[in-house]
């Protein structure tokens, strides 16, 4: 299968078929032209807990078209860099570690290289969630790779959990730095799923990294922060149910990608507990400050929190 790569990153929902609550996601129509191209794409099975390529020409309606890629990975992320796709998920036992893949072609499920990432320099750390790559475009070669995830040091699934980045220090990836805590000033205390979005045009100048989390205290939102450097210096500009997504359940697994016009859709999971219920799509026209009513995705079974790559042609 050949793919011709565009430049935009995003992370890949579930999907349930109509729509939500009986809104009409018909407002979002318009801008389904504004992704042209296709998308492919890694997400996790809610029945066998397996990551699985899909792919989709319009960003609403999704297939799985190979896998699974491994025997047993959640939260799968997906980049292109230097030639290779590159795949990063959590590890059925996480502890302080997440698996690192790589292949040439995607779609050969058996071809994929893998190797563990430790992030133990954070401490005794229990577990590792959801590792999200993050290219930066004010840097060159392996210095723009990055990956943002969760952590925490209590032998609890309810953490707290901090977010970190971690980057290689060598082409190959065979390396990586130490992990660094992001920091900024009253930031929730339990922060999981990072999704990093380098946008200069959206919110205070100057401030151009703009970082997705779910806050999972006090319901479980989908908030974000914004600075001036990757890793320091953040502080929350939007919390709660700002955007009007969450109806009921805990909703995670923010995604972002630009449109062609410049405008931006959101992708997110709704949650029971730890089980994917629903998967969800919204628009914003306005850099952000509001985002249209959430919509179904469609897909033939329940996927779960993933990333895909915006490609040219499928």
């Amino acid at each position: 299968m050949g793919i011709g790569l565009s430049l935009a990153v995003c992370a890949l929902i579930a999907f349930l078929p109509g729509d939500e609550g009986g809104r009409n996601p018909g407002r979002l129509g318009p801008q389904a032209d504004l992704l042209r191209g296709g998308l492919i794409g890694v997400a996790h099975n809610n029945g066998d807990l397996k990551p699985y390529l899909m792919s989709s020409t319009d960003g609403a309606d999704f297939r799985a078209i190979a896998g699974p890629l491994t025997s047993g990975d959640r939260d799968p992320s997906l980049t292109f860099w230097d030639g290779k796709y590159w795949m990063a998920a959590t590890r059925p036992s996480s502890e302080a570690t997440f698996d690192l893949l790589y292949a040439t072609d995607p779609t050969d499920a058996g071809n994929w290289t893998h190797t563990v990432v430790d992030v133990g320099g954070i401490g005794a750390v229990h577990h590792t969630w959801a590792p999200e790559w993050f290219l930066d475009p004010t840097e060159a070669g392996y210095g723009q790779v990055h990956v943002f995830f969760a952590a925490t040091v209590a032998d609890s699934i309810a953490g707290p959990f901090r977010l970190y980045e971690i980057h290689p220090t060598n082409r190959g990836m065979s390396v990586w730095s130490n992990p660094v805590e992001v920091a900024g000033a009253s930031l929730p205390a339990n922060q999981i799923d990072p999704f990093m979005v380098y946008a200069p045009e959206v919110g205070t100048p100057g401030k151009p990294y703009k970082l997705w989390y779910k806050n999972d205290d006090g319901g479980g939102f989908i908030e974000y922060m914004e600075s001036a450097s990757l890793t320091s210096g953040y502080s929350v500009v939007e919390s709660g149910n700002w955007a009007g997504w969450r109806n009921g359940r805990s909703i995670e697994a923010i995604c972002l990608v630009r449109l062609d016009d410049g405008s931006w859709r959101a992708y997110f999971n709704e949650n029971d507990r730890f089980t994917t219920v629903g998967n969800f799509y919204s628009d914003s026209l306005d850099g952000w400050a509001t985002w249209s009513f959430r919509a179904h995705v469609d897909s033939e079974s329940l996927m779960s929190h993933g990333t895909y790559i915006r490609v040219a042609s499928l």
